[in-house]
C-alpha cells in the first residue's frame, strides 16, 4: 500500500497525495482569508481534504479536494506562507504528505523519498 510504501520509514500513521496545482490554489485562495495569524486549516479523511481560511472581518473561505490515501482523519493548522513556500519547491504534478499527530511535524515530498524533502510543522488547533 501507498502508506507502507512511503511511511514505513518514518513510521507516518497517515499518507495523502495531493494534485500539487489542485492544492496550491486552494491554499491561496484561503489564504485571502487567513488573517494576521496567516493561519489555514487543512482536516483529511478518506477521498477528501477540506482547506478552510478564517478572519474575524472578511470572514472565511472553505473549499474540499479529492485526495488519495490512508490513515486517520486528522485535522492540521498550518500558517500558509511555509506551506505555499515548501510546495513550490517541487515540480512534480503530485504531491504527498505524511502525518502522524495534528501538533507534530509533516513530511512533504514527491514520492521520490531520495530526492527533496521538507517538514514543515503545523500550528496548534484551537
Amino acid at each position: 500500500s501507498t502508506l507502507k510504501a512511503l511511511g514505513s520509514g518514518l513510521g507516518a500513521l497517515g499518507a495523502r497525495t495531493f494534485e500539487r496545482r489542485d492544492l496550491m490554489n486552494a491554499l491561496r485562495r484561503a489564504q485571502l482569508f487567513s488573517g494576521r495569524l496567516e493561519r489555514v486549516e487543512m482536516e483529511v479523511a478518506e477521498g477528501v481534504c477540506r482547506i478552510r481560511g478564517e478572519d474575524a472581518v472578511l470572514g472565511s473561505a472553505a473549499e474540499t479536494l479529492a485526495t488519495e490515501g490512508e490513515g486517520p482523519a486528522m485535522k492540521f493548522a498550518f500558517n500558509i506562507r511555509y506551506l505555499l513556500e515548501g510546495l513550490a519547491l517541487f515540480g512534480s504534478d503530485r504531491i504527498h504528505f505524511e502525518y502522524n499527530e495534528p501538533n507534530t511535524p509533516v513530511l512533504i515530498h514527491s514520492g521520490d523519498r531520495d530526492s527533496s524533502l521538507y517538514i514543515v510543522m503545523p500550528m496548534k488547533l484551537e
